[in-house]
C-alpha cells in the first residue's frame, strides 16, 4: 500500500476519534486499528490493520524527534523543523503525559491550587464561625448578668471577673488546637506537591534520554 497525503490525514483524523480508547488499556488497541481499517475501506484506501499501525508508530517516532529539536529551537527560531502533519499531531499528543509532561503538571498543580483556595476558603469560613460564637452578644449578656447579681460584693465580683477570664481563655483553646491544624494540613499539601514536582521532573529527563536514543537510532537509519 503506498500511503498519499490523504490517506494519511484519514488515518489520523480516524485516530483522533479514538484517542481517549487508545489510552484506554482495557481497549484492545489490535481491534481499534482494525474499525479505523474498516473507515478507510469505504473512501477506497484497502489497508491492513498492521500496516496502519506501524505507519503510525513511524510517524509518532518523527513527530517526537521535530518537537524535540523545535522546542529547543523556540528562543532562536533558526533551525526548525516543518512537517506537513506537525500540527495534527501535536492536537493528538496534546494531553498524553508521556510526550507532554510539563502540560499534565500544569494541569495538576492547577487543581491543587484550586483545592488549597477552597479548603482555605472553608478553614476561614470556620475560624470566623468560631470567633463569633466567642464574641456573640449572648455570651456577653450572660456575663454581665452575672456579673450584676454579684455586685452586691466586691470579693464575689473579683471572683467571677476571673472566672470570665478562664472561660474565655478555654473558649480560644479550641481555635489555636484548629488553626495548628490547618498549618500542618498546608504544609503537607505542600509536601506532597514537591514530591509531583520532582517526580515530573525525573520523567522529563528519562524522556530526554529515550528522544536521545532514537535521534540517533533515525540518524544511522538515515546514512545507512
Amino acid at each position: 500500500f503506498i500511503w498519499n497525503e490523504k490517506a494519511i490525514y484519514l488515518m489520523l483524523e480516524e485516530y483522533k476519534k479514538r484517542v481517549d480508547r487508545f489510552r484506554n488499556p482495557k481497549n484492545k488497541k489490535k481491534q481499534l486499528w482494525q474499525e479505523i481499517c474498516n473507515e478507510m475501506a469505504k473512501y477506497g484506501y484497502k489497508v491492513e490493520a498492521d500496516a496502519i499501525d506501524k505507519k503510525f508508530r513511524n510517524m509518532k517516532s518523527r513527530y517526537l524527534v521535530i518537537k524535540d529539536n523545535n522546542d529547543k529551537k523556540k528562543t532562536t527560531g533558526t533551525g526548525r523543523i516543518s512537517w506537513t502533519y506537525f500540527d495534527i499531531m501535536s492536537e493528538i499528543f496534546f494531553d498524553d503525559k508521556t510526550v507532554n509532561p510539563n502540560v499534565v503538571m500544569a494541569s495538576t498543580v492547577s487543581l491543587n491550587n484550586d483545592d488549597n483556595n477552597d479548603n482555605n476558603n472553608d478553614n476561614n469560613k470556620k475560624t470566623e464561625k468560631i470567633v463569633r460564637n466567642i464574641s456573640s452578644p449572648n455570651v456577653s449578656d450572660q456575663e454581665n448578668e452575672n456579673f450584676s447579681q454579684c455586685s452586691s460584693s466586691t470579693s464575689s465580683s473579683s471572683t467571677n471577673i476571673l472566672k470570665k477570664r478562664r472561660t474565655i481563655g478555654k473558649r480560644k483553646t479550641p481555635i489555636n488546637s484548629y488553626r495548628k491544624k490547618c498549618i500542618e494540613v498546608e504544609e503537607e499539601r505542600n509536601n506532597d506537591l514537591k514530591r509531583l514536582i520532582e517526580a515530573v521532573e525525573n520523567n522529563n529527563a528519562i524522556q530526554k534520554q529515550k528522544l536521545e536514543v532514537l535521534r540517533q537510532y533515525l540518524s544511522s537509519q538515515e546514512k545507512s
